[in-house]
């Protein structure tokens, strides 16, 4: 990634030049590290930023690794529309961002953060450029004050935090948890969670001076604790009353225990395991330096292309049939011009001849009861990210930015059935997945692997430690991700109105459990339906069009010639 950094006194613009992923972060944390001490307020200009994934709300919010240096005060300027997307619900999802991502962004036409004065034409013709490119592994540890960081929470609410360490973090609530004190009861757990993980400490909460729980105050403990399944919090002391409330509430990230000696007794007793370090990746690149790992990348393309080549190959031949083609490449030149004139890729449209009824013979149109076109369905994600339906790739590429942005995942991968492979499900569009882990998705038949599962069975599967499924742990697919880092997935399938699955989205984290609270799930479900439509509509139009196109234009020896045919070999 490029990085250019600005500096001009206590003020510094930093501005990347591509998109903000993991492979970025590094490098960005880096342009910090160096900055000279005097740096008290950055800017990130994110106006070159078409793209942004959970690593970009680490960078802005999270805490730095132990070897780099606080950060100086930072704001953020230039948003597009998917990153200013994803920081509008990371606020909307986790109620304590709110109020860092309402003080951190700030309007495109000021570049500097609160009561510092933009530089005049004068200065900047003197701020000082400096280009930090791909591969420069230069950092310089800068000694800075570190950020002070809030105290125990006090304030106008009812609720007052008193912490105690030891085993476990103990935190004691007192007071009344009404309506009027969540924003600070999500702000009190987001900060002693944050410090029980930076400790190695498991958080116990002892309610036992709470003397009401509203359901409010119960929808915030579910934002805040959902995604610890796999590590729940601990809750003693409850009162009969509150117990109730809180069994009710279904709270996955809360587990409830009469004292605080049972709870500390149940994680004695629980468990533990060492978590599988993951292997180092494969480079993602065909010049790769090891001979093994350029083998490993060359064999994983022909695996791919010996799929697709099977497909088309099968298509050439019903075409050769049906229109009587002397030769395979005027079925081919046939399928190239209906694909480049329709903008259907060659594999989609194979797999739609060897799948649609045959034409009737002698017949002018394949579909003659088309009377009308149905118009696209309205779906948020082509209008989020300015996609128009009838564009197949960037209609696939609209629906992983909005899966990464809703999800936070660490990967992310997009699978469409193909009815030309008995409904097989192919890898269409995927972020953050390394080459063998894309080998292996991008045909996948059946379980273990979760998006075959969500598919059989209908509904969403959640795999919440791959480590501990006997049957995908064991399979070289679950063995793929442990080594990548991964170690949870959950799989959505894509339903259309009839039920049928259309596909499946499929997310995964570095860390075991279920990170998904209500509101991400619930903006999931919406969005796996309305990719559904996207994809029924879709294989209703433009796919027929295509279709059409080629039986209309399928006078022999005329496509390849017009076209330019495959070469043919023949025998001497």
């Amino acid at each position: 990634m490029r990085i250019t950094t600005m500096i001009d006194g206590a003020f510094a613009r930093i501005t990347p030049h591509g998109p903000i992923d993991h492979e970025a972060l590094p490098e960005l944390r880096a342009a910090v590290a160096v900055l000279p001490y005097e740096v008290t307020s950055v800017v990130w200009d994110l106006s070159d930023v078409p793209f942004m994934d959970v690593a970009g709300l680490h960078l802005l919010f999270g805490r730095p690794p132990e070897d780099i240096p606080e950060p100086p005060t930072a704001a953020v300027t230039g948003l597009g529309p998917q990153p200013l997307r994803l920081l509008q619900l990371a606020a909307q999802t986790y109620p304590p961002l709110e109020s860092a991502v309402t003080s951190t962004c700030v309007p495109d036409n000021d570049s500097v953060g609160a009561g510092q004065e933009r530089p005049g034409p004068a200065k900047e013709r003197h701020l000082a450029s400096v280009e930090q490119s791909e591969g420069d592994e230069k950092t310089r540890r800068i000694g800075r004050e570190p950020v002070g960081s809030a105290g125990v929470m006090t304030g106008s609410s009812h609720v007052t935090f008193h912490e105690a360490s030891g085993h476990v973090m103990l935190v004691c609530l007192s007071g009344s948890l009404g309506a009027d004190s969540c924003d600070d009861l999500a702000r009190g757990l987001q900060q002693h969670l944050g410090q029980a993980a930076r400790r190695g400490q498991r958080l116990v909460l002892d309610v036992s001076g709470i003397q009401l729980l509203s359901s409010a105050a119960r929808r915030t403990l579910a934002l805040s604790t959902d995604h610890l399944a796999h590590l729940p919090v601990l809750i003693v002391g409850a009162r009969p009353h509150l117990r109730q409330v809180l069994e009710r509430g279904n709270l996955h990230g809360i587990r409830l225990h009469d004292h605080l000696v049972d709870a500390v007794t149940a994680l004695d007793t629980a468990p533990q395991r060492k978590a599988r370090a993951p292997k180092a990746k494969p480079k993602d690149r065909a010049d790769a330096s090891e001979p093994a790992e350029a083998l490993l990348l060359e064999m994983f393309g022909l695996r791919a292309k010996a799929r697709t080549h099977a497909l088309i190959g099968m298509a050439e031949g019903m075409l050769m049939t049906r229109y009587d083609l002397q030769r395979p490449a005027e079925a081919f030149a046939l399928l190239r011009e209906a694909s480049q004139h329709r903008n259907v890729p060659m594999r989609v449209l194979a797999s739609a001849v060897i799948t649609a009824p045959a034409p009737q013979a002698d017949t002018e149109f394949w579909f003659p009861g088309r009377a009308t076109r149905p118009s696209a369905p309205t779906v948020g994600f082509l209008h989020a990210h300015n996609a128009k339906a009838a564009d197949r790739r960037k209609a696939l590429t609209a629906a992983l930015y909005e899966i990464v942005t809703v999800s936070f995942a660490d990967a992310v991968a997009l699978h469409l059935t193909d009815p030309g492979q008995d409904d097989a499900l192919i890898l269409e569009q995927q972020h953050a997945l390394d080459a063998t882990l894309r080998d292996h998705a991008a045909h996948v038949v059946g379980p273990p692997a979760p998006c075959a599962r969500a598919q059989e069975q209908g509904q969403a599967v959640t795999v919440p430690d791959i480590a501990e499924d006997p049957a995908l742990s064991a399979h070289p697919a679950g063995q793929a991700l442990l080594d990548a880092g991964l170690q949870s997935a959950h799989s959505i399938p894509l339903l259309n109105p009839d039920g049928l699955c259309n596909g499946t989205m499929t997310l995964h984290w570095s860390k075991p459990g279920f990170w998904l609270n209500r509101i991400q799930a619930r903006e999931l479900d919406v969005l796996a339906s309305d990719i559904a439509a996207w994809r029924s509509w879709y294989r209703r139009t433009v796919l027929l069009d295509a279709l059409e196109y080629l039986h209309q234009h399928h006078t022999a020896g005329k496509p390849s010639e017009s076209i330019g045919a495959r070469p043919v070999r023949t025998r001497r």
